[in-house]
């Protein structure tokens, strides 16, 4: 994993700002706010070239002290249309600490507001990528790693270009041709770049790689700038056995599924603008009454850790903005040598601030927890983690979906007596429970949890705790507490799992007492990461995608036109459906993907047909 470093901050006496690391400034005292409006504001044409769009995407290679894209931020404040959004991303592989950017920012009154919202939603210095929504109409994407990395791994299609992260001859690493060349694989036709610089061997490779280039005066000193125009085309990086499908042309979306997964999906969109129904009430495990915000880590630089921790970073951004959320904070126990040395790899993986991850010794446990005979020989803490409470009761546009069939053109939806169409549906009850076979292996486990009384040495607990079993803590004199995975036909486990719960526990005196009890079915995949995108039309699926066993690339992948799905999120839903809703959001009206590309390919809908491909089993995968 890319590890950040410090920027090497060099305040000079004239007011400048200097990094000692690439021997260069980031801004000079006077005229800095001018200086960006000019080379990048100004050489993108912007204001002008955003007018008459719905959604203007702008990419900054080096985010720095963020001035840009305050700056940015101002101009289209200034001159958007409600309807229009602003998709913002930056590469940053040094990037500043929150304190740094507040200190720096003072120097800029004008652009307070502004700068008061980043550093509001300002994410944790870990790599990879980072979204905020700052507004409605603005969203900003924060890349930590390096500029290649990252570039290599994002699927969008930019219009302006802001290249920026020092002049070449200080920082050569920024200006490679290899970076150059995902820039123009990103570009939009017709997108510009505008930077400072006017080296050779910048505009050299600009122009071979299909930029139209033009100079203009540069600011103060500088002599010139640099501005350019794409003449090509944009270009994904996906393989053709997971190339999605165009955006569908309506604006409407209907989503059969209320729960988390739905909902989530349901919220993307309309963020949007994009006219949703939510159908079928049933929440299935979202209907919990109480349920944890927290990762499944792993201590390796995998993609599946990589994932639960992305999506836990935006789940604590979504449910933030949400009465349901408790921010209570999640200690998870060791239970031995070995969950000891695996807790302390994955902090030295992260790096993290304590504020967001922490290891904690024995002593510290009980102050966390408020519990201090909470007997534990340490535990991994995550301070923002928290616990939502009473969600999934809301009413939904309709229910009772019983039918989804396919027509000449669009989807025939069976439901409360009448048959209506669609173009385009997305599946979020479990997607094999209506319309065409998925391909997709997904198992049904029962979820159980149990309402306990408190104890007078459980009454003080302030945080969620997770060793052999979870208690949240208490609400109006009770805990709820769990969980139990059944399968199907399982008999009730109810006295089983309170026993557990007073033996995970010893010390908080709990009795085998149940108040209340919750179940629900959860579905999940072989390899417990969930799955969202459009799904395969499954009678093509073996033919077409027959060369992913070696050979040429041959034929994409064969979509089922306006059919999508999200689910498989398992015990894990409230951490994973918030970034999931926001991915499938982006694929259908053609935003800047929220992950890098490699991790969305990891909980793609063609990853299980990819898998039995390989291994020869080439028939219809196994439902």
């Amino acid at each position: 994993m890319f590890e950040l470093t410090d920027p090497k901050l060099a305040p000079e006496a004239d007011g400048a700002v200097r990094s000692d690391r690439y021997r260069d400034i980031y801004f000079q005292r006077r005229g800095a706010q001018d200086e960006k409006r000019l080379v990048f504001l100004t050489g993108c044409a912007l204001p002008e070239r955003w007018r008459g769009q719905r959604r203007h995407t702008v990419a900054e290679t080096g985010f720095g002290t963020g001035l840009t894209f305050l700056e940015t931020w101002r101009l289209w404040r200034q001159h958007r249309l409600p309807e229009q959004r602003l998709h913002y991303l930056a590469v940053e592989a040094h990037p500043f600490t929150e304190s740094q950017l507040a200190g720096i920012h003072r120097r800029w009154p004008a652009l307070k507001p502004f700068s008061a919202e980043l550093l509001r939603c300002y994410p944790a210095l870990t790599p990879g990528y980072h979204r905020l929504q700052l507004a409605d109409d603005v969203t900003l994407t924060l890349m930590f790693g390096d500029v290649l990395d990252e570039l290599v791994q994002l699927e969008a299609v930019v219009d302006s270009w802001f290249l920026d992260g020092f002049s070449p001859s200080c920082n050569p690493q920024m200006w490679r041709a290899e970076v150059l060349a995902e820039v123009a694989r990103l570009t939009a036709t017709e997108g510009r770049l505008a930077t400072f610089t006017t080296a050779t061997r910048v505009r050299e490779e600009l122009a071979r790689l299909g930029f139209a280039l033009s100079r203009a005066p540069g600011f103060g000193s500088k002599r010139e700038r640099l501005m350019g125009v794409y003449g090509g085309r944009p270009a994904s990086g996906c393989p053709g056995w997971f190339q999605p499908p165009a955006p569908p042309s309506t604006d409407r979306v209907t989503i059969i599924g209320g729960g988390v997964a739905g909902r989530c999906l349901a919220s993307a969109l309309r963020q949007r603008q994009r006219r949703v129904e939510v159908l079928d009430g049933g929440s299935g495990a979202s209907s919990n009454p109480s349920v944890s915000v927290m990762p499944r880590l792993e201590a390796g630089d995998g993609p599946a850790g990589r994932f639960f921790w992305h999506a836990y970073r935006y789940a604590l951004s979504y449910w933030s903005q949400r009465a349901e959320f408790d921010p209570c904070g999640a200690l998870l126990l060791a239970d031995g040598s070995k969950a000891w040395s695996r807790f302390h790899r994955i902090a030295e993986l992260w790096r993290a601030e304590p504020k967001h991850l922490a290891v904690l010794p024995a002593p510290d446990v009980g102050a966390a927890s408020g519990v201090g005979d909470l007997a534990a020989p340490g535990a991994l803490w995550f301070p923002e983690a928290g616990v939502v409470r009473n969600y999934g009761r809301d009413a939904f546009d309709e229910q009772n979906v019983s039918a989804l069939v396919p027509g000449d053109s669009a989807w025939r939806l069976e439901h409360s007596g009448k048959s209506v169409s669609r173009e385009t549906v997305v599946l979020a009850t479990g997607a094999d429970a209506l319309g065409p076979t998925t391909g997709l292996p997904l198992e049904r486990w029962r979820g159980r949890s149990i309402r306990i009384n408190q104890t007078k040495s459980s009454a003080s607990l302030r945080c969620a705790v997770f060793g052999p079993k979870y208690l949240h803590p208490p609400a109006g004199g009770h805990h709820w507490a769990g969980a139990s995975f059944e399968r199907e036909g399982t008999a009730a486990v109810r006295p089983a799992l309170a026993s557990a719960i007073t033996e995970a526990f010893p010390t908080l005196n709990f009795s085998a007492e149940v108040v209340d009890e919750w179940s629900g079915w959860r579905l999940a995949t072989p390899d417990r990461l969930p799955v969202a995108g459009p799904v395969l039309d499954m009678t093509q699926a073996a033919a077409k995608l027959r060369w992913v066993r070696g050979g040429r690339p041959g034929e994409p992948a064969p979509w089922l036109a306006g059919l999508y799905l999200i689910g498989g999120l398992g015990a894990r839903g409230f951490t994973t459906g918030p970034l999931l809703g926001e991915w499938l959001a982006s694929v259908l009206v053609g935003d800047p993907w929220p992950l890098p590309r490699d991790l969305a390919l990891g909980v793609c809908t063609s990853r299980f047909v990819l898998r039995d491909l390989r291994r020869g089993q080439v028939g219809t995968p196994a439902t």
